[in-house]
């Protein structure tokens, strides 16, 4: 009878250890994908933005548009900075990531140039400037499409462990449960 109540007990503990357990994993794992999918949607649609702003600059130069382009950059800049700080960058990913930040950089400075060239009237060689501006913008969606796909390879391992952590301990309840059974 005695044997009987400790396995229940033991039972009983690692019902709730493994529910408690669970749940905190669960819930990391879930504030971590929330995370990911807010920071790389802000990054993706902050360069979007930008790169929208830049080609509505060359059709219609007004100062607002200049100043929103500084903005948009600015705020991609700011999501590339949280983007850094996730736990879930492999050493690859923080690459890509500074692949972003430079080719971010570079669409800034040909886009600038573009716009110079416009503000001067010369619209042939700013639209030959925002061509080049186009070349850096390419890689640098190609990248964070890259960045992406890594960080849900990344989501979907942690799904898998997950999953692998609850059936080993469904396993031990049924051998504890069996084990109850038969005394």
């Amino acid at each position: 009878m005695g044997l009987l109540l400790l396995l229940v007990f033991a039972l009983a503990t690692l019902a709730a250890s493994t529910i408690g357990s669970l749940d905190a994993m669960l819930s990391r794992q879930l504030a971590t994908l929330l995370e990911v999918g807010n920071v790389g949607t802000g990054l993706v649609s902050a360069v979007n933005a930008q790169i929208r702003v830049a080609e509505t600059y060359m059709l219609q130069p007004a100062d607002s548009l200049r100043l929103a382009f500084v903005e948009q950059g600015d705020n991609g800049y700011r999501f590339i900075n949280r983007y850094r700080e996730l736990s879930t960058l492999s050493t690859g990913d923080r690459s890509t990531l500074n692949r972003v930040a430079d080719q971010q950089a570079r669409l800034e400075v040909a886009f600038s140039r573009a716009f110079a060239l416009v503000d001067l009237g010369r619209l042939d060689e700013a639209r030959a400037a925002a061509a080049l501006a186009r070349r850096p913008a390419t890689a640098l969606v190609q990248d964070l499409q890259r960045l992406n796909r890594s960080q849900q390879s990344i989501a979907q391992q942690a799904q898998r462990r997950l999953r692998h952590a609850t059936a080993s301990r469904r396993t031990l309840l049924w051998v504890l449960v069996a084990a109850v059974i038969a005394i």
